[in-house]
């Protein structure tokens, strides 16, 4: 297990955290928080759960599809699938989709925000970044090295000026990066049990997604890319340690594929 990954914490203390999450005297607020802390006290690839907060309102836990040293797939609440993972460090840039905005506005988003990584590897150039396009806006992922949550994220995050805050905010939260590798279901015209964030505790669904129902959505999936490699910004050299993991992330998102982008929209 490399640094970057979760400290591991002895089986009793883990034990004591449990037994305080059961207190039937705690708030749900406290017993949450506590529930995060048992979580984020397992190594990485020994999770079983994955508890990714929602912008709005309070954390929702998404199952664990496929867990691996340093990465694990989720299935988020709106169906599409997300790789996490603590290592291969991701700035998202969404760019403004406004009334009045056109192609050759996000034309000249998409030139700022390139030549911002441009600059910062420029300064930095013992690092290495891949800049993939988006349905609305851009994906960069750093490939020389594992990247930490820490200081040397936030500053790299305020050298591109489009990238998104509460991204980086929630990653650093959750303690991984999120990359989604599969498409949005209202993007591509499939269907998927409707949920909402407003209801507690892990949200309210219609009814729970059924597997015939991921199949369909999968099915329909498997015919859009998610991203589009749109340049190597740097030497190009890829950690031994995020071979597999950037591997994953590009075959997930069809990234070599002559497959159509999903649509993007102006509500997402």
């Amino acid at each position: 297990m490399t640094e970057t990954q979760a400290t591991h914490i002895q089986e009793p203390a883990i034990d004591k955290l449990k037994g305080q999450i059961q207190h039937v005297s705690m708030s749900r607020a406290e017993r949450e928080q506590l529930e995060r802390a048992r979580e984020n006290a397992l190594p990485f690839a020994e999770r079983t759960g994955w508890r990714k907060r929602h912008m709005y309102r309070g954390w929702q836990l998404e199952p664990v599809e496929l867990q691996a040293d340093n990465f694990a797939i989720t299935r988020s609440n709106y169906g599409y699938r997300v790789l996490n993972s603590p290592e291969l460090g991701i700035i998202d840039v969404d760019f403004d989709f406004g009334a009045g905005i056109s192609e050759m506005h996000m034309a000249v988003q998409r030139m700022e925000a390139i030549t911002n990584i441009r600059d910062w590897v420029a300064a930095h150039p013992e690092q290495s970044w891949r800049v993939y396009r988006t349905a609305a806006g851009l994906r960069m992922i750093r490939t020389d090295a594992p990247q930490p949550l820490d200081e040397t994220y936030d500053a790299v995050r305020n050298a591109i000026t489009e990238a998104d805050r509460l991204y980086c905010d929630l990653c650093k939260e959750q303690n991984a990066f999120r990359a989604r590798i599969s498409p949005k279901v209202h993007r591509i015209g499939a269907d998927y049990p409707g949920w909402s964030p407003y209801a507690y505790p892990e949200g309210f669904w219609d009814h729970s997604p059924t597997p015939k129902e991921i199949l369909a959505y999968e099915m329909k999936a498997a015919q859009y890319k998610v991203t589009e490699l749109l340049e190597v910004v740097g030497s190009g050299q890829v950690h031994a340690e995020l071979v597999a993991v950037l591997k994953y992330h590009d075959d997930g998102c069809r990234v070599e594929s002559t497959l159509p982008m999903e649509t993007p929209d102006r509500k997402s």
